[in-house]
C-alpha cells in the first residue's frame, strides 16, 4: 500500500493555502528493490519502492558431538532446532546408521525451537563422522532449502575382567553350604557394561550343579565392580567337584571362563587306642578307662557310638553320642560292669555322618572271689587276627621292617592296620568291611 500527497496553489492570492491530495495506491512488490514512475499533467516522478520478502530459515549447530559409546550399545545427546524465520516452516532429516534423530520430521512456528535427540548405536569400535540432512521450506516442498549437522562419535570395545582367584577351591562338609565371593571390574573407558553370567553349555554334570552364583546379569559402571556369590553345596564327601562359568559381555572381545572347583571332605576321626582292656574284675564291681576320641580334620563330625548305655549291657561308652569341633577331640569314658564270671569282649562301632565307622575292641574278664579265670587280653585279639591272614599277606609282614615276634613267636607288626572281611548273620543279608588297627603290648596287657 503506498500513499501518495499533492499539493496545488495559485502564485497570485498567497493568503490562500494550498489544497492538499491523499489517495492510496495498493502495489504488489515482486522484487526487492522496485521503482514505479507516475504521470501527471505537469510533468512524471518516479518513486522507488524497497521491500524484504520473508523466506524461511532454520539454525543449527555446525557439529554435535556424542558421548563415548561402547559397541552394540547405546549413547544419545541433544541440539536444539530453531525457526529464525517469520514463516511457519516444516523440516525433515536424513542421515544414516549408526546414528539416528527424534524427532525424524515436524513443523515449526516463527520463532519456535525444538530440541533434537542424536542416538548413537555403533556396531563395531570406529570412529565416525557424518552429516545429517535437513530439508525445510513450505510444507511438501523439502528440496527448496537444506542445512546440515555434523554428528561425530567413537565406538569402543567393552572389557571386563574378574578377579585374580579365576580357579577358585573350595573345601566343604557334605550338606555344608560354602560362599565365594569373586569380583567383576569394568574397564577404565567411561562405557558402562552390561554383562551376564551363566553355567557353560555342556559343563553341568548328571546328577545337577553344586554351585550357585546369586548374580546372573547386571551392570558394571566405567571403573567399578560388582561381587558375586559363588554357593558350593555338595551332597557325596570325599568328592571333586569342577564347574565353569561364562562371562558373557555383548560386543567384547573374548568370553572369559571361571573356573570352580569344590573339594567336599568329610571328618577324619581316629581312636587314641583301638582296644580297651580292663583286666580282671571282681563280680559286680566296675572299672572306667578313658579313650580319646579325635576329629585331625577341618570339618566337624558328627559320631554316635552303637552301644546300649541304659545298663542293659557290661560296657557302656559316655558320651554315646556328640559332635566334635574341627582339628579338635574328647574323651570317652569306657565302663566295665560284669554281672557273671566270664570272659567278655565286645567291638563296638562309632558311627561317623559321612565318613566310615571307626571300631573300638573291649576285652574284660570277670572272677568271683574265690577263683581267677584266664584273662583275656589284646595279645588274644591279635593272634586272632593273625591267623585269619593268608600266607601271602604273611609274607608281606614278615618282610616288613616294622615287625618284631611276640613271646609265643608269632610276627606282630608294631604299628599296623589289618583290613578283616566278615560276613554278618543271614538274616541281615549285608556284608562289611572294617579295620583293626592294634600296636604291640607286653604279657602283662599293659
Amino acid at each position: 500500500m503506498v500513499q501518495l500527497k499533492t499539493e496545488m496553489a495559485t502564485k497570485k492570492d498567497p493568503s490562500i493555502h494550498p489544497l492538499s491530495i491523499h489517495c492510496l495506491i495498493l502495489i504488489r512488490v515482486t522484487r526487492q528493490l522496485e521503482p514505479i514512475q507516475f504521470q501527471g499533467k505537469e510533468g512524471s516522478f518516479q518513486v522507488c519502492l524497497r521491500a524484504i520478502i520473508p523466506c524461511h530459515v532454520l539454525e543449527v549447530p555446525d557439529s554435535v558431538m556424542l558421548p563415548l559409546c561402547a559397541v552394540q550399545h547405546s549413547s544419545h545427546t541433544n541440539f536444539l532446532l530453531k525457526n529464525a524465520s517469520k514463516l511457519q516452516t516444516s523440516f525433515q532429516f536424513e542421515c544414516d546408521t549408526p546414528f539416528q534423530l527424534n524427532p525424524k520430521q515436524g513443523m515449526l512456528k516463527p520463532g519456535q525451537e525444538c530440541h533434537i535427540t542424536v542416538v548413537f548405536q555403533p556396531q563395531e569400535a570406529l570412529v565416525y563422522q557424518q552429516h545429517a540432512y535437513c530439508w525445510f521450506g513450505e510444507e511438501g516442498d523439502k528440496a527448496e532449502n537444506c542445512c546440515t549437522v555434523l554428528l561425530q562419535a567413537l565406538g569402543t570395545v567393552r572389557t571386563i575382567e574378574t578377579g585374580e582367584h579365576i580357579h577358585s577351591q573350595m573345601h566343604t562338609l557334605s550338606g555344608v553350604v560354602f560362599l565365594f565371593y569373586m569380583s567383576l571390574f569394568a574397564s577404565l573407558l567411561q562405557v558402562t557394561v552390561s554383562f551376564s553370567l551363566s553355567s557353560l553349555s555342556g559343563g553341568i554334570p548328571l546328577l545337577g550343579s553344586v554351585f550357585s552364583c546369586d548374580v546372573t546379569r547386571g551392570n558394571v559402571a566405567p571403573g567399578g565392580s560388582l561381587r558375586a556369590t559363588v554357593t558350593y553345596s555338595p551332597a557325596i564327601v570325599n568328592t571333586v567337584s569342577v564347574e565353569y562359568l561364562i562371562l558373557k559381555c555383548r560386543g567384547a572381545l573374548n568370553e572369559p571362563l571361571l573356573k570352580l572347583t569344590g573339594n567336599c571332605i568329610g571328618p577324619k576321626v581316629s581312636l587314641s587306642s583301638s582296644v580297651v582292656d580292663f583286666g580282671c574284675v571282681e563280680e559286680g564291681g566296675s572299672v572306667v578307662q578313658t579313650v580319646k576320641l579325635v576329629n585331625s580334620s577341618p570339618v566337624e563330625a558328627v559320631y554316635k557310638w552303637d552301644i546300649d548305655c541304659n545298663g542293659n549291657s557290661v560296657f557302656s561308652i559316655l558320651p554315646a553320642s556328640g559332635t566334635l569341633f574341627p582339628q579338635s577331640y574328647t574323651t570317652l569314658k569306657a565302663v566295665y560292669r560284669p554281672t557273671q564270671p566270664i570272659t567278655h569282649h565286645r567291638r563296638v562301632a562309632c558311627v561317623i555322618l559321612h565318613r566310615d565307622p571307626v571300631f573300638l575292641d573291649l576285652t574284660g574278664t570277670s572272677h568271683p572271689k574265690l577263683q581267677k579265670p584266664v584273662i583275656l587280653t589284646p595279645e588274644h585279639l591279635v593272634d586272632l587276627a593273625r591267623r585269619q591272614l593268608s600266607p601271602d599277606t604273611l609274607n608281606a609282614v614278615q618282610h616288613n621292617h616294622d615287625v618284631h615276634l611276640d613271646q609265643q613267636g608269632g610276627t606282630i607288626p608294631s604299628h599296623s592296620t589289618i583290613q578283616l572281611q566278615s560276613i554278618v548273620r543271614p538274616h541281615r543279608r549285608a556284608q562289611y568291611l572294617w579295620n583293626i588297627s592294634y600296636q604291640t603290648v607286653n604279657a602283662s596287657g599293659k
